[in-house]
């Protein structure tokens, strides 16, 4: 009997991003992907969505309520494995909550260095 790995995949994940095209591609191996979008903040993503993000009190507010709805996310999914795209916003106490779990986190950073120096990429460095 072989156990189906369940991936929990975390970041920009609209159709046509980098997460999404993960996510598809590990489904099409047969290992069942939770695919959950993290942040966006796009031109056409409507005001509502944009606001927390781009308003300075309102930023810190969104971060953590993002990185409450990872921990509650991950808990509920329970993956063998968690696969964060970017994670600009993930906290170095989420990341490092969900290893001490025992689940394995990796983090891809498709970007460019000057992008990983925004929010708190460098300080989760240490977590993955």
């Amino acid at each position: 009997m072989t156990v189906r790995l369940r991936i929990l995949i975390l970041g920009p994940a609209r159709e046509g991003d980098l997460a999404w095209h993960v996510a598809m591609a590990l489904r099409g191996l047969q290992y069942e992907v939770i695919l959950e979008d993290l942040v966006h903040f796009d031109r056409e993503d409507p005001l509502w969505k944009r606001v927390p993000w781009k308003t300075p009190g309102l930023h810190r507010w969104a971060i953590r309520w993002m990185n409450r709805r990872v921990r509650t996310l991950w808990r509920a999914s329970r993956p063998n494995l968690v696969r964060i795209c970017k994670g600009r916003f993930l906290l170095p106490e989420t990341v490092e909550e969900i290893r001490r779990a025992g689940i394995p986190v990796i983090n891809w950073f498709p970007d460019g260095i000057r992008e990983m120096e925004s929010e708190f990429v460098m300080e989760c460095l240490p977590h993955y």
